[in-house]
Parts: C-alpha cells; structure tokens; sequence
C-alpha cells in the first residue's frame, strides 16, 4: 500500500489550513498525484517483463534452456551453425530479446559447447518447472522442433527427446501434437502423396515412384487430364523420402 501522497498531504493541509479537514482533503489529492502514479508505473514494468524478454533477466534459466536445445543437437554427431542461428532467431521473434541480450546468449552458448558438460537433464526440468508458466513451457517445445528441423527432417533420435522432454515439463499431448504436426507434417505428407506406409524401404519408394508416375506422365496421357501440380508432388514427395531413407541410416 502506498502511503507518500498521503502523508505528504497531511503535514501540507495542517501547515497551510491549520485544521484536520485541510489535512484530510491534501492527503486525499497527494494519494492521487503520486501513489496511484507509482502503482500504474509498477505494473508497466511488470507487465513490460511478463510481456517481453522475460528470460534475458535471468542468465540461469536462460543457461538451462540453452542446455535443453544443446541436448537436442547433440542427438546427432555436430553442432550445425545453421541449429544456432535457429535458437537466436527464436528468442529475438518469441522472446523479444534485443542486442544485449543476443549478447549474452552467445556468451552462454559459447561457454555450454566448449565446456562440454554432461548435461542433467532432471535438473534442468526441474528448474524450468519451477520457473517457466506452461506458455513458455510449450515456446521451449516449440524452440526444440525448430532446431530439430533445421537440417530436415526431424530424426526418430530427436523426435524422442522433444518428446521426453515435453512429457517431463508438462505439456498436454494436444500442444505437443500440434507442434509435432507443423514440424514433421511435410513428411507425412510424403509417405501419403506416393500411397505407402512410413516403414517403408527405398525399394518400395521407388516402386511406388515408378507406377505414380507412369501414371500421370504427360507422355502417357492420351486426354487433357494431365495434373501438373500433382505430378510435381510426386516428383517432390519421392526425393524427399529418399532423403529422408539415407539420413535414417
């Protein structure tokens, strides 16, 4: 509760009326010249941390999901620039971080990669836990897939930790399956455009190829039923999946 402007009314309507009334009307105008004034400035800032770079104030929480990503990457043999350029551009878009707060997180960066700790894992869900509200919670989820797809596609290894990791923060299989269908949906979308199923070998996409396509080829086409468009998905879904096949092995 503020008390400023009332007191301050109070000693200036006694001096200036000399009577209690005179002191009761100035603290009533000093608590809305300067308390109420104070209170609405207290609640911008707060508001202004909720709304904005809320975890450039704390380089600890900060350092713990920076390690949380670090795990993701680390599913695979290397750490891509391309994976880094990813977590900055996420906090400047999400979390509204500016220049010295870019600072910052690549001074952590840094230090996490060279350092090469085991990262603990429970600790750090632990901290986010008892940190993040479940909206930062599901933008941590959210950080991990776009990391996880950078290099496309996303590997069975990472799509496992993202998992892990979100069951372990708390994150309702509806969000996480959201997330999930963004991220991974090109790749789906794939297996369904050549008509077969995701365990699939390389042998059956391209059989799968061959009877799509000799199918739609406009050479085979005898009518004005040729589909462009489609031929091309086909086109693209069969190189997809070849790519997908030899980063699997």
């Amino acid at each position: 509760m503020k008390f400023k402007g009332k007191i301050t009314g109070i000693i200036l309507g006694l001096v200036f009326s000399g009577n209690i009334f005179g002191g009761i009307l100035l603290a009533i105008l000093g608590h809305f010249l300067f308390d109420i004034n104070d209170s609405l400035k207290e609640k911008s800032l707060e508001e202004e941390i909720i709304d904005g770079n809320i975890f450039s104030h704390d380089s600890n929480i900060l350092k713990d999901i920076l390690q949380i990503c670090i795990g993701v990457i680390k599913t695979k043999e290397n750490i891509l620039i391309s994976e880094i350029d990813v977590i900055k551009d996420f906090f400047i878009k999400f979390f509204k971080f500016e220049k010295e707060d870019i600072n910052n997180l690549n001074s952590l960066l840094k230090n996490i990669i060279i350092e090469k700790e085991k990262i603990d894992i429970p600790q750090l869900i632990l901290n986010i836990n008892n940190y993040c509200n479940y909206q930062e919670k599901v933008k941590i989820i959210h950080l991990l897939f776009a990391i996880a797809s950078s290099d496309m596609p996303v590997s069975k290894e990472e799509s496992d930790y993202i998992f892990d990791v979100s069951q372990k923060i708390n994150i309702t299989a509806m969000d996480y399956n959201i997330l999930k269908e963004h991220f991974i949906k090109e790749e789906l979308d794939c297996y369904k455009i050549l008509g077969i199923s995701k365990n699939a070998s390389i042998a059956e996409i391209k059989k799968a190829y061959r009877k799509a396509v000799s199918e739609l080829h406009p050479d085979k086409k005898k009518d004005d039923s040729y589909d462009n468009e489609k031929f091309q998905q086909i086109v693209t879904a069969y190189k997809e999946l070849l790519k997908i096949k030899k980063n699997e092995k």
